[in-house]
């Protein structure tokens, strides 16, 4: 019984050994952790500079496509203010026009007005 007790000891030791030995072997490297962190967090970061760039791609155009919209938008106004002009200098024209009619051409203005 004293022999099955020291080979089942002597067993029990050798598989402790190798499960010992197995751990320390496979055990990864320090600087393969260290270098598979530093290789996931470059990963991440060009993840994230890539989407930057593609969202300031993006902001870019719609800057353009506003800024195009604002000087479509100028010229109307700059438009609509050269006719208003003119609108205002017929309306003094046709003021002062009127205001040099006598009682005469009044009366042929009114006159005349519905033949």
């Amino acid at each position: 019984m004293d022999k099955i007790k020291q080979h089942y000891q002597l067993v029990l030791i050798l598989i402790l050994l190798v499960a010992f030995a197995v751990s320390v072997v496979t055990r990864p490297d320090n600087n393969e952790v260290n270098k598979y962190v530093l290789e996931t967090k470059i990963d991440s970061l060009n993840n994230v500079i890539t989407k930057n760039q593609k969202m300031r791609e993006e902001y870019e155009l719609s800057i353009t496509l506003l800024s195009d919209s604002i000087s479509e938008l100028n010229e109307q106004i700059s438009n609509n203010n050269d006719k208003l002009s003119s609108l205002q200098n017929q309306y003094a024209q046709a003021m002062d026009d009127i205001s040099k009619f006598n009682t005469s051409d009044i009366t042929e203005f009114f006159a005349n007005r519905y033949n």
